[in-house]
């Protein structure tokens, strides 16, 4: 995920970044310590300005300021999405495969 992001960023320096990230199902006993990180490693980024965080494996690490759904309320966050695409966010939208992310980006 983070190279995803790094990748962003290189890619649109001038542009405010949203970013929506679902769980990382596939990391077994390494998954929670690895999506604490990646809430710390986001939270740190100058360029993130908008983050929506999709699925329970995130919600005890959310900071102020972010955004998180349960993986069922996928359409509230579509929506939250859609007025970031409007104010000229580049936004990225990842997760794990499990989760679909490519129904969010349909809706846009």
């Amino acid at each position: 995920m983070r190279f995803a992001i790094e990748k962003l960023a290189r890619d649109f320096p001038e542009r405010p970044l949203g970013v929506m990230l679902g769980e990382m199902r596939e990391l077994g006993n390494y998954a929670q310590k690895a999506h604490a990180d990646l809430v710390t490693y986001v939270s740190k980024h100058p360029q993130i300005r908008w983050v929506c965080w999709l699925g329970q494996m995130y919600k005890a690490f959310v900071k102020d300021g972010h955004e998180w759904y349960d993986i069922t309320e996928k359409n509230k966050a579509v929506e939250a999405l859609k007025s970031m695409v409007d104010e000229g966010y580049a936004i990225l939208v990842k997760g794990s495969r499990s989760l679909q992310m490519e129904t969010i980006i349909r809706q846009l």
